[in-house]
């Protein structure tokens, strides 16, 4: 079972911290209590001492807990990894012991682990965000992809001058694109859920959105590269010279990475393989360029 089911079982009080917990079917069985953030720390005491009986539980394809960082590999049931990636130098105490200023410092230095693990560690960090931080950066995250296009695309057109009428425009643009980024948002998170359900996936909306919204960092990332790309034209005039395929190469990296973080992170939140999460994403892709082509089609007829 995932981290997140695991968490859930505790939570509900279906497990308490004398219940027996192993990784797969060979790993050595612990106390719940030994699970690094699976109980809050000020009732762990409690939860030992109500326990009278011990209660094993056990997964076919193994268990993830938050203080074991290992990824094995995927069973023959095409079921992924551990669902806990990495535990966060700083976990969130959820007892509600700790004052709101030290759970909001703890809650940001566990998002700048995950601004960092996702680039390399997709699926892992992606599972950890759906089990401790589920849809509350998701919205945040769609707005700024949303507003940044609009910029990004205004620099790489016009490379010379900063000087554009989107940008002029920004004020009022800007905003629009961000909306248009949350209804993005939504339907791929839709989309992605449905799809990779009828193949099996067990993801509900809110983690797609996740998976989605954490796949649009790169594309927040070439900003940046945008700003100094006109800058180095600035100062090297030869620069903008170059084939356009070539200062282009390093947007089409993050664009590309953007997918495969996208991929990871459908398999991560249906907790099923990643060749079932390029099949989903795929046909979501289809899918919803059908449902476009139709919607522009029946535009025009109306507008004929």
């Amino acid at each position: 079972m995932t981290a997140a089911k695991l968490k859930q079982l505790a939570v509900a009080a279906k497990i308490d911290a004398k219940t027996q917990l192993r990784l797969g079917t060979d790993g050595p069985w612990i106390a719940a209590e030994r699970v690094k953030g699976l109980f809050p720390a000020s009732t762990t005491e409690d939860l030992r001492a109500k326990s009278t009986n011990s209660e094993q539980v056990r997964s076919d394809e193994g268990l993830a807990t938050p203080d074991e960082q290992t990824n094995q590999h995927e069973s023959s049931h095409g079921r992924s990894g551990p669902a806990h990636p990495y535990q966060a130098p700083h976990p969130i105490d959820q007892s509600g012991t700790e004052d709101a200023s030290t759970r909001d410092v703890d809650s940001k230095r566990s998002l700048e682990v995950a601004l960092r693990t996702i680039w390399l560690k997709p699926r892992q960090t992606i599972r950890w965000l759906i089990a401790e931080r589920p849809g509350r950066d998701a919205i945040v995250l769609a707005m700024l992809t949303g507003g940044v296009r609009v910029i990004d695309d205004s620099i790489l057109t016009n490379r010379y001058s900063l000087i554009d009428v989107r940008l002029i425009l920004a004020p009022i643009v800007v905003p629009i694109c961000a909306v248009i980024g949350v209804l993005v948002l939504f339907v791929f998170g839709f989309t992605h859920t449905i799809v990779g359900g009828a193949f099996g996936g067990q993801g509900d909306h809110r983690s797609l959105r996740t998976a989605f919204a954490w796949s649009l960092v790169p594309s927040i990332f070439s900003l940046p590269m945008s700003l100094l790309l006109l800058l180095a034209i600035m100062l090297l005039p030869s620069i903008g010279s170059l084939p356009d395929w070539l200062l282009n190469l390093p947007f089409a990296v993050l664009f590309l990475w953007g997918l495969v973080i996208e991929i990871g992170g459908i398999s991560a939140a249906h907790e099923f393989s990643i060749w079932r999460a390029l099949v989903t994403f795929v046909v979501s892709l289809i899918l919803l360029t059908l449902a476009l082509l139709i919607v522009v089609q029946a535009a025009v007829m109306l507008t004929i």
